[in-house]
């Protein structure tokens, strides 16, 4: 079973990142979802998953967590290519007309596999901006 974290409202982890109450995401190996609603205790259909994803280096999963957020608000310049989907959510918003502070992330407490978690996590949700179904694990066959 996967223990959630949040969800949290963007402009809320951005105003109140060092409150007890605020967890922050794990330092490494571990697996987010950026959707439109918030969820309880696990996220569903319901959230409207936007997009699910983790990071090649599992050691530098808060980094990665950063540079989404940084970048789902506009803080990339074209072709820099540091976080291809922050800039396609912030597109997203764009287009829609709504605030990418708007948006809420979660992440897993913790996962054995953090590639199989993110790809457990793509089949059952099916995110919205996610181009293609996460890498399979090479160690388990995810």
């Amino acid at each position: 079973m996967m223990h959630w974290i949040g969800p949290y409202r963007i402009d809320d982890v951005l105003d109140c990142f060092f409150r007890p109450d605020m967890r922050q995401p794990p330092e490494r190996s571990s697996v987010y979802l950026v959707s439109q609603e918030p969820w309880e205790s696990e996220p569903t259909l319901a959230c409207l998953p936007l997009y699910v994803g983790g990071a090649k280096n599992p050691n530098r999963f808060r980094t990665r967590v950063g540079l989404l957020i940084s970048h789902m608000l506009g803080f990339f310049s074209q072709g820099e290519g540091m976080h291809k989907n922050g800039e396609s959510l912030y597109k997203y918003c764009k287009e829609k007309g709504c605030n990418a502070g708007a948006l809420y992330i979660g992440w897993l407490e913790s996962c054995q596999c953090h590639r199989c978690a993110e790809v457990a996590v793509y089949d059952e949700l099916q995110p919205l901006l996610n181009e293609k179904r996460p890498p399979a694990c090479r160690q388990h066959g995810g």
